[in-house]
């Protein structure tokens, strides 16, 4: 356990290591009704709603990659602001650079004049928090290079920060930080509960651990999952992040060689209505929008980007979706040409190949492999926002213990959805109800507001108009509210 908290925070990841990270959090247990899907509205319908999907996924997704280069280039701009915000000696008219006309506005409100962490737009780290001898407070990133006497270094490391919440701060009053925060903690326990049963519902498919109570395997993989969890930065998790891709493309293989080549075992095909049935797409506009979803681990991916260029920006981002394009087309394509409406009748396609296909064996092990590695992924940023909350409730010397122990905090974000998983086995699609309206606001309305930041005023409106369109519309069919399930 010791010997992953001595990992180098903030270490730059080269473009391809970026692109790893991204699609591991991005590929998640969706991608197995993808072919479901497209048996439910029909190949064409089904590409334009992924072309859907890649677009939203590509802006909002280069939206964040920018907002977090543009704001650790002012490093000085965004702490004196935050110094500024403590004191409350700045005005609406004193903000210049990063902060958006919409948070000056809501900085001369009462509310907004509460106390504020002295660096309330940098997120800290374990290793970069420094101990005082005779005070407890919270240092700022000035203090760290001229109060070496008051002071000394744990360990040294990268300027941290910006995290998700920082930028939404830059655009919206920072006590609005806390919706965004409570909103990614919510959506992140039930993706990791998701996640835990998706794991053991492979797992028990094969050979040597079919015998094996779900909840004991579920706690077996939640100790390592821990461990992982507590790693300072998702950059650790870079190497281990090339199983995700690999899964997802073995799988493309397993599914396009079952269709030159079907197995005995699998089940039969199903052309006889093939009509495509136009009540489900916006159940199917969710699917194909949300499985392009990894923005909750977006920022703290390109806080490590090596080179923050603008080409390098936007060769990460189309890379990445445009990789998921491709894959997730192919693989509902052939899933779809190889059972038809036969998909319709199972949750997911992997219940139509035969138990003992070896290919489908490695299938559900590599797949299984890549929601492990999700999970610490995907506790990262829900620990960062839980020690945001503690910094701006909290007294500095409450911070302080709470950096310290955050490897607690690791272990409860991997064990709460873990015990969750074994006590509400049923509760994968009241979660994904909940899940999916919450990932709309992570992956698009937040982002568009944050947009202020890195883009003209124009683009920006037009970008809210959009979303006004497509926000509405997501959020009800999560609801059931229009259209019907697929």
């Amino acid at each position: 356990m010791a010997g992953f908290s001595q990992s180098t925070p903030g270490k730059p990841r080269s473009a391809v290591e970026s692109i790893m990270l991204l699609l591991a959090a991005g590929i998640g247990s969706g991608v197995m009704v993808l072919p479901r899907a497209m048996a439910a509205v029909g190949p064409g319908a089904m590409l334009v709603l992924f072309i859907g999907g890649w677009l939203i996924s590509s802006v909002t997704t280069w939206i964040l990659f920018s907002a977090v280069t543009e704001a650790r280039r002012q490093p000085e701009t965004i702490m004196s602001i935050s110094s500024r915000l403590l004191s409350n000696s700045m005005s609406s008219h004193s903000l210049v650079g990063l902060i958006s006309p919409q948070a000056a506005r809501g900085l001369d409100t009462p509310t907004a004049r509460e106390p504020h962490d002295p660096h309330a737009l940098l997120s800290p780290t374990a290793a970069t928090v420094l101990e005082r001898k005779r005070s407890t407070s919270v240092y700022d990133f000035k203090d760290r290079k001229s109060s070496k006497q008051t002071a000394r270094v744990v360990e040294q490391a990268h300027l941290p920060g910006p995290s998700y919440g920082d930028l939404l701060a830059m655009v919206w009053p920072p006590s609005y930080m806390t919706l965004l925060d409570l909103v990614l903690l919510v959506h992140q326990l039930l993706a990791l509960t998701v996640y835990f049963l998706f794991i053991s519902e492979f797992m028990a498919k094969l050979p040597l651990v079919s015998e094996c109570p779900s909840p004991v395997v579920i706690l077996i993989l939640a100790v390592p999952a821990s461990l992982l969890a507590q790693l300072e930065s998702v950059g650790g998790l870079a190497r281990l992040a090339s199983i995700s891709p690999f899964a997802l493309l073995f799988m493309m293989f397993g599914v396009f060689y079952r269709y030159h080549y079907p197995d005995s075992g699998m089940a039969p095909s199903d052309f006889s209505t093939a009509e495509p049935d136009h009540e489900a797409i916006p159940s199917v506009m969710c699917v194909a929008v949300f499985s392009f979803m990894w923005h909750t681990n977006c920022v703290t991916v390109a806080r490590e980007l090596r080179d923050p260029s603008a080409t390098c920006r936007l060769f990460v981002v189309l890379t990445a979706t445009t990789v998921l394009l491709f894959a997730y087309t192919s693989l509902a394509y052939f899933g779809y040409e190889t059972f038809g409406q036969e998909l319709r009748k199972v949750p997911t396609i992997m219940m139509l190949y035969s138990g003992d296909d070896p290919i489908f064996m490695t299938v559900r092990v590599l797949l299984s492999c890549s929601l492990f590695v999700a999970i610490p992924l995907n506790v990262y940023p829900v620990r960062e926002s839980i020690l945001n909350q503690v910094r701006f409730h909290s007294s500095g010397a409450c911070f302080e213990a709470a950096i310290q122990r955050q490897n607690y905090i690791s272990i409860c974000l991997v064990f709460v959805p873990a015990i969750l998983a074994i006590v509400i086995p049923s509760v994968t699609e009241i979660i994904t109800v909940i899940g999916g309206s919450l990932v709309t606001f992570l992956m698009i309305v937040f982002p568009v507001f944050i947009s202020e930041l890195v883009l003209p005023e124009t683009a920006v409106l037009l970008l809210k108009f959009l979303a006004l369109l497509v926000v509405p519309s997501l959020v009800a069919a999560s609801f059931k509210l229009i259209g019907k399930p697929f």
